[in-house]
């Protein structure tokens, strides 16, 4: 016997039966999404600089000069080399 399901719902707005937390929460994600946010993260003027010149350096794009310098704990040199 096939599991019973929810029935679809007409509406087009998919926040129409979101509780108000949740809809908030995915406006916010919308607005940081659209304004170029990462992910809700703000840098540092030592971590924006790091950013920039690995991204001149290397020609990496801005989401991978980030991912490298984090995990070489925002060390240049180290996150150039390996």
């Amino acid at each position: 016997m096939a599991p019973k399901r929810k029935a679809a719902t007409t509406s087009t707005d998919t926040t129409a039966s979101m509780p108000d937390a949740k809809k908030a929460k995915k406006a916010a994600k919308a607005s940081r999404a659209s304004a170029g946010g990462d992910d809700g993260r703000s840098y540092t003027s030592q971590q924006k600089s790091a950013i920039t010149q690995f991204m001149s350096f290397t020609q990496a794009d801005r989401n991978s000069a980030i991912r490298n310098l984090k995990a070489h704990a925002w060390n240049q040199e180290a996150a150039i080399n390996g």
